[in-house]
């Protein structure tokens, strides 16, 4: 995963950088992540399907007269990001106003644990959470005599790292995990 300055730091760069090709008067959001996630199927005392994703992408919000824009990037490079500052600015131009399409003020946000991370769903290895599905799986064939079959016994998790700013003074970062 990205580390977290690198991934601040992008989001910072991208949204100073990003309002000289965004123009007077419009105001940016750069929304930094990047998820990783793994999924198990088991069926039969087998596994089934093993399944690792990764993505990682920029979204752009762009409010010019209340008039929002949005654009979004897989790319980490500048290239990418300049070209979706491009969009989200030029989709601002078509969008109807709306009074309350605001950028957030900054805030008195520390950066302290928000409580959605747990770091053993981040070190805990593969086999573990393969075994976890088919456990699962017996487990509730085990259960109760009337149960013969489980359609499917899945393990899910997914970790996110995530940065935020804005050219209204917004920087933050935060982790999440999900099992």
């Amino acid at each position: 995963m990205e580390r977290e300055e690198d991934l601040q730091a992008l989001a910072m760069e991208w949204a100073e950088r990003g309002r000289g090709v965004a123009g007077a008067g419009v105001e940016l959001e750069i929304f930094a992540q990047e998820h990783r996630g793994l999924t198990v199927k088991a069926f039969s005392g087998e596994v089934e399907g093993l399944r690792y994703s990764h993505s990682r992408g920029v979204g752009v919000r762009a409010i010019r007269d209340g008039c929002l824009g949005y654009s979004y990037c897989t790319g980490l490079e500048w290239e990418d990001g300049e070209r979706a500052v491009e969009e989200a600015a030029a989709n601002s131009r078509f969008s109807t106003p709306d009074e309350h399409n605001l950028l957030p003020e900054g805030s008195g946000y520390t950066g302290d644990d928000l409580g959605i991370y747990d770091l053993e769903t981040q070190e805990m290895d593969s086999v573990q959470k393969v075994e976890m599905a088919l456990e699962l799986e017996r487990l509730t064939l085990n259960s109760d005599g009337r149960v013969s079959q489980v359609e499917t016994a899945v393990y899910a998790d997914t970790i996110a790292h995530v940065a935020v700013a804005s050219t209204v003074g917004v920087s933050g970062f935060y982790r999440s995990s999900d099992c």
